[in-house]
């Protein structure tokens, strides 16, 4: 049963240079200690809750991190048949985001979304040089050479590759330097070499087996897809030309962003009535509006088969306290209200925002209605 009742919001701000998930216990502490002075059916709840973003943030990365360690291990077992070599390349990845975090500390650089999602993306592509490198020096390793000397030699042949495909990750990441924030570089080219003496071993079996085991399996099929693109080299530079056409020409139908919208389980619904209107209207429109956000939440729960709204906060004669970091504050007048609505899922909120929309503009006469869903 729902209950709207008077409620004082209080918007509490982190500092600059301060963690988050500390700054989020030290309000929980607060709200602890202050909680006893309070009566007991006082209800205390947070509207918009940062840390609980930053963490959800958070756990998505940390999922798609470990993701792509178990893939890069799967394919580097695939690839090289052994578990060493897996393990070099597994190894790259946390260690090239260990160096990004000790680069973006001493430069003063904060992690942001931005941020987050470039190490995202770029998981999938930090892994480019440490294959290059752990390949040539195993192959260094099997034709007899000693680790250290391998370790040097393997990826001195290949500099000319292993340069170009550090300009291939930095032109990928140019588009980012046009962009708001800040985002992490990303280098960890000389330690390779390094863990690649450490942890690799020559193979057991002579080179001539390990040859011929190249022609077998996924290694195989691999090495013969590669000499008959290189046999048919005109007939693949003029499918790959065809094929960069096709996209070209395909370019202007496609929906661009850099992005895709990463939308947030609160949404606001902005009510502006006519300029000569009293508080009285406004506080009358804000609780027509109010209980159809409710009626059009439960109708929308009903369909789910659970329950979806979790709060409504409205505010009278003014807008929230930035709870926002994108949202200015709008002043105090008495023609405006704003409700922020919080559900428990944001894909609930992308579902209700053209419903609510449509039905507060239906039954809130006289009022321009405004309902947006918070993007980050």
């Amino acid at each position: 049963m729902w209950q709207r009742t008077r409620a004082i919001t209080v918007a509490v701000q982190m500092q600059a240079g301060r963690q988050i998930a500390d700054f989020s216990g030290e309000v929980d502490a607060a709200l602890t200690s202050v909680r006893a002075t309070l009566p007991e059916d006082l209800i205390l709840a947070r509207t918009s809750d940062q840390p609980r973003q930053v963490k959800e943030k958070v756990d998505l990365f940390l999922v798609s991190f470990y993701e792509a360690i178990a893939i890069i291990v799967l394919i580097g077992l695939i690839g090289f048949w052994e578990w060493r070599s897996a393990l070099l390349l597994a190894l790259s990845i946390p260690l090239t985001l260990a160096l990004s975090y000790a680069f973006m500390y001493l430069l003063g650089i904060d992690i942001q979304q931005m941020s987050i999602a470039a190490l995202i993306i770029s998981l999938g592509l930090l892994v480019d040089d440490p294959v290059v490198a752990g390949d040539a020096i195993k192959r260094e390793l099997d034709s007899g050479k000693p680790g250290r000397v391998a370790a040097w030699l393997g990826p001195t042949r290949l500099a000319r590759a292993i340069f170009f495909a550090t300009v291939t990750n930095i032109v990928a990441y140019l588009p980012f330097l046009i962009m708001s924030g800040d985002v992490g570089r990303f280098i960890f080219r000389t330690f390779v070499p390094l863990l690649g003496h450490a942890l690799l071993r020559e193979h057991k079996v002579p080179l001539a087996q390990w040859a011929h085991r190249r022609e077998r399996g996924v290694a195989g099929f691999y090495a013969r897809g590669v000499r008959g693109a290189i046999d048919h080299r005109y007939a693949v530079l003029l499918a790959a030309v065809a094929v960069l056409a096709a996209g070209v020409a395909a370019g202007p139908r496609l929906k661009t962003a850099f992005f895709p919208k990463d939308l947030s389980y609160l949404s606001y619904v902005d009510i502006w009535l006519p300029e000569n209107s009293t508080l009285e209207a406004t506080d009358e429109a804000a609780r027509t509006a109010d209980r159809v956000v409710r009626d059009v939440a439960a109708e929308f729960g009903k369909k789910k088969h659970r329950e979806v709204l979790q709060s409504v906060t409205t505010f009278i004669g003014g807008g929230a306290p930035r709870f926002w970091f994108s949202l200015s504050p709008q002043q105090d007048q008495v023609n405006y209200a704003q409700l922020v609505v919080e559900v428990k899922d944001d894909h609930d909120t992308t579902e209700l925002i053209a419903p609510l929309q449509h039905a507060l503009s239906a039954q809130v006469p006289g009022a321009q209605i405004d309902v947006r869903q918070l993007e980050t």
